[in-house]
């Protein structure tokens, strides 16, 4: 069970997310309608995810961000958008929340964000007290297309980044929802070649083609190949998949919006914000991910001194 801080000052739209919640959850739903009633109840209570809307009364949803950047920086922040604050919910995630939902898709999607994002949290935290030894680290691994698995690939990697100390616990957390869209894309865009277009308008129909093709040849033998090298200075992760590919050179622009209010606009939006380097190789089969050492983080960790590589299938 957790604590969940909803702010919008539309009383229809507090009533719709914190029903969802109630109906379908244990978590507890606090809510308000104003910036500065939202710090008043981050001082008052222990709240573990804020869903807020960008459109505030008083003050932008973009200046609570801000607020809790500095004071509540373990405190995942989720954005809801309205059509036409496109750019609004770009300049969010570059804030610093650690995603967006569209208002016209709260129903299906914000149960399971707020999981995911619940969950990445705890992660993050529980990583912080990890004792950090290494300098170097190459890791390998080969996935089947079973879904059930990234969290804890997920984890795992997130707890190599606390160990090498790239970056903030905050930003940790995003760097974990970027990881798990590229590598929902892998299995299911790439080796089980499962269109995005169902997701959000039939997702029973989403779900039930991604089982059926985990069941029949050729999808069910192909792989996901993820190859990570870490250093004290960066993160690179590799994430290759067995699929046809796609023309790179028809990447729809995430920004637009358009594709911020589909599946897979949204995924690519969150990869491209949360990773300081994103590139795919010319058959559309392989992204690349580098995560570049936070400036603060390298001023306050001297290097280590001992090096290590491993290689997992």
């Amino acid at each position: 069970m957790a604590t969940i801080l909803i702010v919008d000052d539309c009383p229809d739209q507090l009533r719709l997310a914190s029903h969802l919640f109630r109906a379908q959850t244990e978590h507890v739903c606090i809510c308000t309608t104003s910036v500065s009633g939202a710090l008043e109840r981050l001082r008052e209570t222990s709240v573990d995810l804020v869903l807020t809307d960008l459109q505030l009364g008083d003050r932008s949803g973009l200046d609570l961000i801000d607020e809790m950047k500095s004071s509540y920086p373990g405190v995942p922040v989720i954005v809801m958008t309205a059509s036409g604050s496109e750019e609004v919910a770009v300049e969010a995630l570059q804030r610093g929340a650690a995603s967006y939902l569209p208002k016209r898709q709260l129903k299906p999607w914000l149960l399971s964000e707020v999981a995911g994002a619940l969950d990445r949290s705890r992660s993050a935290k529980a990583l912080g007290s990890l004792v950090r030894t290494r300098t170097a680290c190459t890791e390998q691994f080969s996935l089947t297309n079973d879904r059930s698995v990234l969290p804890a690939l997920i984890q795992k990697l997130l707890a190599d980044i606390s160990d090498f100390d790239l970056c903030s616990e905050h930003r940790r957390m995003r760097v974990g929802v970027a990881l798990e869209e590229a590598l929902l894309n892998a299995i299911v865009h790439g080796n089980l070649e499962v269109a995005s277009d169902l997701r959000g308008i039939d997702d029973e129909a989403y779900e039930r083609t991604i089982r059926e093709r985990a069941r029949q040849s050729p999808y069910q033998n192909r792989r996901v190949r993820v190859t990570v090298a870490l250093d004290t200075n960066r993160a690179a992760i590799v994430i290759r998949d067995e699929g046809r590919g796609f023309d790179v050179t028809k990447l729809p622009d995430p920004t637009t919006p358009e594709n911020m209010e589909r599946a897979h606009g949204r995924g690519l939006l969150l990869i491209r914000n949360f990773f300081d380097e994103v590139t795919h190789n010319e058959r559309g089969n392989e992204i690349r991910l580098v995560l570049r050492r936070d400036r603060v983080q390298a001023a306050v960790n001297p290097p280590k001194f001992q090096t290590l590589s491993c290689a997992m299938a």
